[in-house]
């Protein structure tokens, strides 16, 4: 029983590092309010297909701006692009 959490534990821990090891810190984190969240997925999808090698992180979840902007700057993006009414 000990050795199979160990290796699901072991392969959790793996997986987690190869998940950092292959994210790229976004040049842009767009923030937008509920209201212009589908104008904020169109510019998202323009970007990304003009400038493919940019990485861009849409925010959809929940938070407000200052929640929002925290998460920005803990992923250390270079841009907060902020769509609101």
């Amino acid at each position: 029983m000990h050795a199979s959490v160990f290796s699901t534990q072991h392969n959790r821990q793996a997986q987690k590092r190869t998940n950092q090891q292959t994210f790229k810190t976004p040049a842009i984190y767009v923030i937008s309010s509920s209201a212009q969240r589908e104008v904020a997925l169109l510019l998202a999808e323009q970007v990304r297909t003009a400038l493919p090698e940019l990485a861009l992180i849409n925010h959809c979840g929940p938070g407000n701006l200052k929640s929002q902007l925290r998460r920005a700057d803990k992923l250390a993006a270079q841009v907060a692009l902020i769509l609101d009414e």
